[in-house]
């Protein structure tokens, strides 16, 4: 994709810098542990029923 290998660091700090205002916008987080944290905080009690 890229000659070099990967872009130049001039255009990814300006990728960053879109993605981060993005990401404080609509309150999303880059840690991709974050969601299992959640999820998996608050177990689910299970009944025999379930199964």
């Amino acid at each position: 994709m890229y000659a070099k290998g990967g872009a130049d660091r001039a255009y990814k700090a300006e990728l960053y810098g879109v993605l981060r205002n993005l990401m404080e916008k609509y309150n999303l987080s880059a840690d991709y542990m974050k969601p299992l944290e959640i999820k998996y905080s608050n177990p689910k009690q299970l009944r025999l029923t379930d199964f």
